[in-house]
């Protein structure tokens, strides 16, 4: 779970700022949330094209350290 990814999505749709994970994770199970996980992959899943694209597509994508918009 990518608790810096709820917090800014927290932060922009309802205007409240965490200042860091424990407040996100705090919040979360205070409202009796827990991280999705799926419990199986898709079965139309095709391998091959997610290999292709994490070696080729995420590469060129991928944002750098220190780039980030925060």
């Amino acid at each position: 779970m990518d608790l810096a990814r709820i917090r800014r999505v927290i932060e922009e749709v309802a205007g409240a700022e965490y200042t860091g994970p424990s407040g996100v994770w705090w919040l979360l199970k205070r409202h009796g949330w827990s991280r999705q996980i799926p419990t199986r992959r898709a079965y139309e899943r095709d391998e091959k094209a997610v290999m292709t694209w994490r070696s080729e597509v995420w590469p060129q994508v991928e944002p750098q350290p220190g780039t980030a918009k925060q």
